[in-house]
């Protein structure tokens, strides 16, 4: 029992009922949520997700040693595909269900294209990137940087130029 006389072992169920008065009061359908547990990784470290924008049913998970899995939330019976990238990422972003951009503490940035194993270069900066964030419904990538400035570069839709030289300029957009 806590302080007001309720009983402790009731709030989940108070709480299930509150959750379900709210979603009749909004016209949204009770939802069932399925909890499945699964180990990503066993060594323990930094992990970052991003989840495929089109249709949130692709999770990408990287840790701080470069490696990557992309798990299918509707199958996670299946075993996750599995790359190896750069190691000392700082963040992670999702530009398809195919593609994703991380930067690391090198000053590098990267897009990958899983399903065809390409790679490319996008940035490299003399300083640690620290985050990314994709703008223009996944046409620019943002990068920050410990220069204090933010950068800018086009992603090719198609990624059919892995050349950076071929892609828009980087431009820088602020300095701080």
């Amino acid at each position: 029992v806590d302080t007001l006389g309720n009983c402790i072992s009731c709030y989940p169920k108070i709480l299930a009922t509150l959750l379900t008065q709210q979603i009749k009061i909004f016209g949204m359908s009770e939802p069932t949520p399925i909890v499945k547990d699964r180990t990503v990784f066993d060594s323990g470290g930094k992990t970052i997700i991003a989840f495929s924008p089109e249709d949130s049913n692709r999770l990408i998970a990287a840790n701080k040693n470069g490696i990557t899995k992309i798990l299918q939330l509707d199958r996670l019976e299946q075993e996750p595909e599995v790359l190896q990238i750069s190691e000392n990422l700082t963040s992670l972003s999702a530009l398809s269900h195919e593609r994703f951009i991380i930067s690391t503490s090198k000053g590098d940035a990267f897009e990958y294209n899983y399903k065809t194993s390409n790679e490319t270069l996008l940035l490299r900066t003399s300083l640690p990137l620290r985050d990314c964030s994709i703008i223009h419904n996944g046409k620019t990538a943002i990068f920050a940087s410990d220069d204090l400035e933010l950068n800018s570069i086009d992603i090719a839709q198609d990624n059919s130029s892995s050349d950076p030289s071929k892609r828009s300029k980087l431009s820088q957009i602020l300095t701080l």
